[in-house]
C-alpha cells in the first residue's frame, strides 16, 4: 500500500496509487488486521481456487439493494493491462 510500484507484474500497468503519507502507522496496522479478519477462521486454511478467466462481458450477481455490475475479462488477442 505504501510502495505499490515496488512489484509490478509483467504485462500490467502501474495504476495503483500510493497511500504513503495518507495513513499513519496505526491506521496501516488497523487495515492489516481488518484484511486478516476477512480470511479463514480458527486457523483453517481456505480451499478457494482461482476463478476461471472470463473471455467476454458477463453480468456479476449483486447483493440485494445494490446496483447490478458488469464484469469484463480479457478480449481475444489482448495482453493483461493493455487497453
Amino acid at each position: 500500500m505504501l510502495y505499490p510500484q515496488a512489484k509490478i507484474v509483467a504485462g500490467y500497468d502501474d495504476i495503483m496509487p500510493t497511500f504513503k503519507g495518507l495513513l499513519t502507522e496505526d491506521g496501516l496496522l488497523k487495515v492489516i488486521e481488518y484484511v486478516k479478519s476477512m480470511g479463514p477462521k480458527n486457523g483453517s486454511e481456505s480451499s478457494a481456487t482461482p476463478a476461471p478467466t472470463e473471455t467476454s462481458a458477463t453480468p456479476v450477481a449483486s447483493q440485494p439493494g445494490t446496483p447490478r455490475q458488469t464484469k469484463t475479462g480479457p478480449q481475444a488477442g489482448s495482453a493483461p493491462g493493455v487497453r
